[in-house]
C-alpha cells in the first residue's frame, strides 16, 4: 500500500521508480522477443555467435534508448525549474528588490522542488522584513545625524535650526517645516519654507494647530531643485505639554510618497525635532540673557563694574588713537548708608534705581553710565572737555535733586550726590589714574559738604601721582622685606557645615595700616611685581598649613598675568614639593578678567596645572562673556558663581533661574559649585535648597589669621 501511495504523488521518486518498471518491461519484453527470434523465427543458416551477438544488441539497445528518452525528459522538467530560480534571483540586486520575487507564481513539475520552493519563498519573506527594519533604521539614523547640532554654540536658534533642517533636507524631500512656540501672545508658527512661500499654507497650518497669533516665514537654502509643494500631504505632530522653548508641536511638508514604515519613522522623528529646536531657542534665549546680565548689574540694569574697565580701557585706546579727550565722572549718592539703615534694603534699592533712570533721560546715547559698586556710580562722558564734563555733572546733580522717592511710612526722601570729575589725558595717562583722580575728586566733594561737584587742580593731579608713586614703593618694599601675609576664609559644606577649603587672601603691610587686595593688586600687576607676591603667599599659606591640623584644600588666587610668565608653573611646583605639601590639596583660582583674552594659553596653562597634580577653580563664573567655553575648553573642578548674582538670589527671578541653572549643569559636569558672598541666613537656605555644594561669605565664616 505504501508503494503504491508513493507512485501516485508526482515527485522525483516516483518518475524514478516508472523509468526503472518501464526499463524493466522494455527489457523483458525486449529479450523475450530476442528469445523468440533465437529460438528459431531467425534465420536457421546463421552462424551461432552471430545470432547471439544479434540478441544481445537487441536486449541492451532498445533499454539504453528508452533510458536516454526517459532522461532527456527529466532533464528538460528539472532543467526548466532550475532557471525558473536562476532568473528570479538574477533580478535581485539589492534588498528593495527581494519584495519583487515571484517563487510562488511557480511550479517546478516535482514534489520535492515545490517544497525547496516553499522555502525559498519563507527565506525572502524574512530576508523581506529584515530588508525593511534596515531600511528605516538607516533612515533613522541619517535623520538623526543630521539633526546633530554644533558644539561651537547656541546663539541665533533660527540659524541652527535652518543648518539642521536643511541637512534633513538631504534625506527626505520636503517643500516646507513648521514649529509651534507658546508665549505670552498665544501660538506663534515659525515656517522654514525649501520651496516657494504659497500663502494656503497659514490656514491649513490653522487647521491643525488651532488659532494662531502669528506666523513668521524663513527660507532654506535649496541644493538643486526646489521640491514642489503638495498640498495635504503634511506629517504634523502635537506635544501634550510644552517643551523646553515653548514649542508645542510641528510638521512637515513631505514632497514625495513614502511607504509605511518610512512615515512611522518622520511621525517619530517630528518628536524629537521639535524638542531639538525647542532646546536650541531656550538656549539662545537663556545665553542672551545671560550675556546681557553677565554686563549689567541686574539692581540698575546699567553696566556692572567689569564692563565699565572693560570700556574705560577702551575709550582710552581710541582716545589716544584719535586724538581726542573724554571725562569721566565718579558719582556717589549721599547719605545712603543712613537711607538703608532707617527704611532698609529694599528701599534702597528703589533709590538706586530712581538715580539709574535718572542717568539714562539725562545723558547722551553714547555716554556710558555703570554702576560700579552699592552706591557709587560711573559715567564716561567721551569727546568732553573738562567745562563740558563740569556741565554735563552739573545738569545730573539738578535733576537728581529732585528726585523725591516716597518711604513706606508715607514720608519723602531726597536724593542729592557727590561728583568727582577728571578728564584724559589732561589729569591721567592709563584707566587706573584716572579713575583714583575722579574717586579722590568724589570724596574732596564730600568732605566740602556734600551735593557738589569737585574738579582736579594742577596740585591734585601731582598729589594723586605721588600717591600712585608712594604705593608702588610700597608694593616694592612689601616684595623685598616679605610684608604680604596671608589670611583664610573658609569655604563650608551647605549640608554639613563642615569646612572643606580656605581660600587664601592676600593683605599687605604698608601705609601704617592693613592694606586688602583691592588696594594694591591692580597696581601690583601694572608694574609686573604681582607674581612675586604670589610666590610668597603662597609659601607663607603652605608653612601655616603643615603647622595645623586642618587636612581640607587651600584655594590661591593667580593674576592673569602669571598666564605669560614661563617659569610660574615650576617655582610654584617647587615651593610646594619644598613644603611637602600633596598637589591634591591646593586649588588654583582664575577670575574672568579682562587681561585673559587668549584661550589657548589659558587651557596649557590649566593644563599644566592639572598635570601637576593641583586643581583648577574659575572665580566669579557668570559675569564674563566666556564662562562656558571655559567650562568646554578648561579642566574646571570648582566654579564659583559671581558674587552679585548671589546677593539678590531672593530678590531677582533672573538670577536664581542662573544659579538654578549653573549649579545643574556643574552637576551633570562634575564640577563642584561654590556659592560666594553669603551674608544672612536667608541667602544660606536658598543656595542650599538649590543643591549649590559649598558656601563662602561672612555668614558662614570670617578671614581668620590661623588655621
Amino acid at each position: 500500500m505504501h508503494f503504491l501511495r508513493v507512485l501516485m504523488k508526482r515527485t522525483v521518486y516516483r518518475s524514478v521508480t516508472t523509468f526503472i518498471l518501464v526499463t524493466a518491461f522494455v527489457v523483458a519484453f525486449v529479450s523475450a522477443v530476442a528469445v523468440y527470434t533465437v529460438a528459431g523465427v531467425g534465420d536457421p543458416d546463421m552462424p551461432a555467435g552471430l545470432r547471439f551477438v544479434k540478441a544481445f544488441t537487441l536486449v541492451v539497445l532498445s533499454p539504453l534508448v528508452g533510458a536516454s528518452v526517459v532522461t532527456y525528459i527529466l532533464r528538460r522538467k528539472i532543467g526548466l525549474a532550475i532557471k525558473l530560480i536562476r532568473e528570479e534571483m538574477d533580478h535581485v540586486r539589492s534588498l528593495e528588490d527581494l519584495s519583487r520575487v515571484r517563487f510562488r507564481e511557480v511550479d517546478f513539475g516535482f514534489e520535492e522542488l515545490n517544497e525547496i520552493r516553499a522555502g525559498l519563498i519563507s527565506l525572502v519573506e524574512r530576508l523581506n522584513r529584515i530588508a525593511v527594519d534596515r531600511k528605516t533604521f538607516e533612515m533613522e539614523l541619517r535623520l538623526l545625524q543630521k539633526i546633530v547640532v554644533p558644539s561651537e554654540g547656541v546663539r541665533g536658534w533660527k540659524r541652527l535650526a535652518r543648518t539642521v533642517l536643511g541637512r534633513i533636507a538631504e534625506v527626505v524631500e520636503f517643500s516646507y517645516v513648521f514649529l509651534v512656540f507658546l508665549d505670552q501672545r498665544g501660538k506663534v508658527v515659525y515656517i522654514f519654507w525649501h520651496t516657494e512661500k504659497d500663502k494656503a499654507v497659514e490656514e491649513e497650518i490653522r487647521g491643525k494647530v488651532g488659532e494662531v497669533a502669528s506666523f513668521e516665514h524663513l527660507y532654506l537654502k535649496p541644493r538643486g531643485r526646489r521640491p514642489p509643494y503638495r498640498k495635504g500631504n503634511t506629517r504634523v505632530r502635537i506635544l501634550d505639554n510644552p517643551s523646553m522653548g515653548g514649542a508645542v508641536g510641528g510638521g512637515i511638508s513631505l514632497t514625495s510618497d513614502l511607504d509605511r514604515e518610512e512615515v512611522e519613522v518622520i511621525d517619530n522623528f517630528l518628536s524629537v525635532l521639535i524638542q531639538v529646536i525647542g532646546s536650541l531657542k531656550a538656549l539662545d534665549e537663556f545665553t542672551g540673557k545671560l550675556e546681557y546680565y553677565a554686563t549689567r548689574d541686574p539692581l540698575t540694569n546699567l553696566y556692572n563694574q567689569r564692563v565699565f574697565w572693560e570700556l574705560l580701557n577702551y575709550e582710552i585706546e581710541r582716545a589716544k588713537r584719535h586724538r581726542y579727550k573724554f571725562a569721566l565722572l565718579v558719582v556717589d549718592v549721599d547719605n545712603f548708608k543712613v537711607i538703608n539703615d532707617t527704611y532698609g534694603h529694599e528701599f534702597g534699592d528703589k533709590v538706586l534705581r530712581e538715580v539709574a533712570n535718572v542717568f539714562r533721560k539725562t545723558l547722551r546715547k553714547e555716554d556710558i553710565v555703570a554702576r560700579y559698586g552699592g552706591d557709587e556710580f560711573t559715567v564716561i562722558l567721551p569727546y568732553s572737555s573738562s567745562e563740558q564734563a563740569f556741565q554735563v555733572a552739573s545738569r545730573l546733580a539738578e535733576r537728581l535733586g529732585r528726585v523725591s522717592v516716597r518711604t513706606p511710612d508715607g514720608k519723602s526722601v531726597k536724593v542729592t550726590v557727590s561728583i568727582g570729575v577728571a578728564v584724559f589725558p589732561d589729569h591721567a595717562q592709563d584707566s587706573r589714574h584716572l579713575f583714583l583722580i575722579a574717586d579722590n575728586m568724589m570724596y574732596r566733594a564730600k568732605e566740602e559738604g556734600r551735593n557738589r561737584i569737585a574738579a582736579p587742580t594742577e596740585v591734585d593731579v601731582e598729589e594723586a601721582a605721588r600717591k600712585m608713586s608712594k604705593r608702588s614703593l610700597v608694593i616694592i618694599e612689601a616684595v623685598e622685606n616679605r610684608k604680604v601675609f596671608p589670611v583664610f576664609q573658609p569655604i563650608v559644606d551647605t549640608y554639613t557645615m563642615e569646612t572643606h577649603a580656605y581660600e587664601v587672601l592676600m593683605r599687605m603691610e604698608g601705609e601704617n595700616r592693613i592694606l586688602n587686595a583691592s588696594e594694591f593688586v591692580p597696581l601690583a600687576e601694572s608694574i609686573g611685581l604681582i607674581h612675586k607676591l604670589d610666590y610668597i603667599i603662597v609659601e607663607k599659606a603652605l608653612t601655616e598649613l603643615k603647622e595645623s591640623s586642618f587636612n581640607g584644600r587651600l584655594f590661591f588666587n593667580l593674576s592673569p598675568k602669571a598666564l605669560i610668565l614661563k617659569d610660574f608653573v615650576e617655582t610654584v611646583v617647587g615651593i610646594v614639593k619644598e613644603a611637602g605639601v600633596s598637589p591634591d590639596r591646593i586649588v588654583f583660582e582664575l577670575t574672568e578678567r579682562e587681561t585673559v583674552r587668549n584661550l589657548e594659553l589659558l587651557k596649557n596653562f590649566a593644563l599644566r596645572l592639572k598635570a601637576e597634580g593641583f586643581h583648577f577653580a574659575i572665580d566669579d563664573f557668570g559675569s564674563g562673556f566666556a564662562s562656558f567655553m571655559y567650562l568646554k575648553h578648561l579642566p574646571v573642578d570648582y566654579i564659583k558663581i559671581e558674587g552679585e548674582f548671589i546677593r539678590s538670589l531672593i530678590s531677582s527671578r533672573m538670577d536664581r533661574a542662573f544659579v538654578v541653572s549653573i549649579t545643574a549643569m556643574c552637576e551633570s559636569l562634575g564640577i563642584k559649585t561654590i556659592a560666594e558672598f553669603i551674608e544672612d541666613e536667608s541667602i544660606f537656605n536658598a543656595v542650599k535648597i538649590i543643591g549649590v555644594d559649598f558656601a563662602q561669605g561672612f555668614y558662614v565664616g570670617k578671614p581668620v589669621q590661623k588655621l
